[in-house]
């Protein structure tokens, strides 16, 4: 993956994402939102996907920057983000939750860990981000609501 240049979902994109899991408009902090969504890049050249992908997945959800559905769109954006550049992720919508919960804290061990949970895709090479975010969207509503549940039932 080193000669490889990314693309990136947008912060328009990620609120777009926020507002789709939510069902609703959210309010967040646009300097914690910005912040979050470089999750996505690295350092220097930016070409490891995978592990690019374990950071902005942890940053993001611990990021706080919504009100509501961080964790959730931390999962969208994930596997959009994988699936704008080439990969899709392997996760059913009954136990990607489980698996990506499983990974590890330590960065480089997440970013293997996330990439045996991935194949290549040719079919989203050349996808819009709106596209791999709308496909996510429609997989995964069962993840997308344990998170949302998860979430919940912290803050009850």
């Amino acid at each position: 993956m080193s000669k490889l240049q990314l693309n990136y979902l947008s912060v328009q994109d990620i609120i777009f994402i926020n507002l789709q899991v939510t069902k609703k408009v959210c309010t967040y902090k646009f300097d914690a939102l910005e912040d979050a969504s470089y999750y996505q890049y690295g350092y220097g050249k930016s070409t490891d996907l995978f592990q690019q992908a374990a950071r902005f997945y942890e940053g993001f959800a611990k990021s706080g920057a919504f009100t509501e559905g961080n964790a959730a769109t931390a999962f969208v954006g994930l596997v959009a983000f994988l699936e704008f550049n080439g990969r899709s992720f392997k996760g059913k919508d009954t136990d990607s939750k489980a698996k990506l919960d499983a990974l590890s804290t330590d960065l480089v061990a997440a970013r293997d860990e996330l990439e045996t949970l991935t194949l290549r895709d040719h079919d989203h090479h050349e996808a819009s981000a709106r596209s791999c975010i709308e496909s996510v969207l429609k997989r995964y509503p069962k993840t997308i609501a344990a998170y949302l549940a998860a979430e919940n039932s912290v803050v009850a």
